[in-house]
């Protein structure tokens, strides 16, 4: 399997620095055994594929993701595509970095990144800043996640008739407290995505 590494193009300091936009197609890679760099501002080779399923996701083998800014590395299927924004606080309510990918039709995932100072425990964290998640309607377990198994919080947002069915991954890594987020849990390509990221994420750094 070859990586297919996001490379951040030049900084803008602000409060968003920076949106990455890359489309991750079938065969981007160069030759055997090397990594093919995809500029951070490139999207011109994009191409969707045809699939029965809405997100259209290449069937083959995984890319590898990497945000160099944020240090978030993981695997998502081939067909997303990454986004990342950046932000130059760091208040422990404020998310640091968001990442997005998205699919032909829209984005599919969100991955958001708060600072965690203090590395307050996270069931803590939850109850101070992310508490209106969980409403009457929202299930939550605790479960080992990411690829270093670590406990965190599987939160099911049931579908309304007003929004999709969600499914939220919370989970803290040193002193980061990281959400993934399926923005629809009823279809099966955004959350075998979900999956695959939450399974495989890490922290650069991080042990």
């Amino acid at each position: 399997m070859h990586n297919a590494i996001i490379r951040r193009g030049s900084a803008r300091t602000a409060s968003v620095a920076s949106v990455i936009a890359v489309a991750l197609v079938a065969g981007c890679d160069g030759p055997a055994g090397t990594p093919q760099s995809l500029e951070a501002t490139s999207t011109a080779n994009a191409t969707n594929h045809t699939a029965s399923a809405r997100l259209a996701l290449d069937p083959g083998p995984a890319a590898q993701l990497r945000d160099s800014i944020s240090g978030a590395r993981f695997a998502a299927p081939r067909g997303l595509r990454l986004e990342a924004e950046h932000f130059d606080h760091d208040e422990p309510g404020q998310i640091k970095h968001s990442l997005t990918l998205a699919g032909p039709r829209g984005a599919a995932l969100s991955v958001d990144i708060w600072s965690n100072p203090t590395r307050l425990p996270l069931a803590r964290w939850f109850d101070r800043h992310l508490a209106f998640v969980r409403d009457g309607h929202a299930a939550v377990d605790w479960v080992p996640l990411t690829r270093h198994q670590v406990m965190g919080m599987l939160i099911e947002r049931p579908r309304t008739p007003q929004a999709y069915g969600q499914r939220i991954a919370l989970f803290a890594l040193g002193a980061r407290v990281i959400r993934v987020s399926c923005y629809d849990r009823d279809e099966p390509d955004a959350l075998a995505a979900f999956e695959q990221v939450v399974g495989t994420f890490e922290l650069e750094g991080q042990p």
